[in-house]
């Protein structure tokens, strides 16, 4: 998946996923936010293919008991989603809060998977010299 598109979560906590998304994603698939980093600073919600959300919880069976527990405020707070007839998606309030989503989000895609942003976050994000500047520098170091 690639791109950037706006949108909004209306006022029962859906949003609308594109069609080019849901596609890739499939006719279920999985959202949950996986803390990045420790300062919280950029914060997001990731949404699965059902096969790689069941390929994480195949290797999460796998291991030790103190590393399940600990993902456990990620299986637990995830999400199971079917979109209805019009492409929305109920986003509940734990994640909503756990994203620090308002009312407009940007669904990004980055490769097999799609990332909900609050579109201020991401817009702050996407326009900072740093991180334009490690993204250049790691594209740089690619090999493809």
């Amino acid at each position: 998946m690639v791109g950037t598109t706006i949108n909004t979560i209306d006022a029962k906590g859906r949003v609308s996923i594109p069609p080019k998304y849901r596609e890739e994603l499939g006719e279920k698939f999985f959202i949950a936010c996986v803390p990045r980093t420790k300062d919280k600073k950029e914060i997001w919600l990731t949404a699965y293919s059902q096969s790689r959300w069941q390929s994480f919880m195949k290797a999460l069976e796998e291991m030790p008991r103190g590393k399940q527990d600990a993902l456990s405020t990620i299986t637990g707070n995830a999400l199971e989603c079917e979109p209805d007839s019009q492409g929305r998606i109920l986003l509940t309030k734990t994640l909503r809060d756990a994203g620090r989503l308002n009312k407009t989000v940007a669904l990004v895609g980055k490769g097999s998977t799609m990332q909900i942003w609050d579109s201020d976050m991401w817009a702050d994000f996407n326009s900072d010299e740093d991180v334009r500047q490690d993204a250049a520098a790691i594209f740089d170091e690619m090999v493809f």
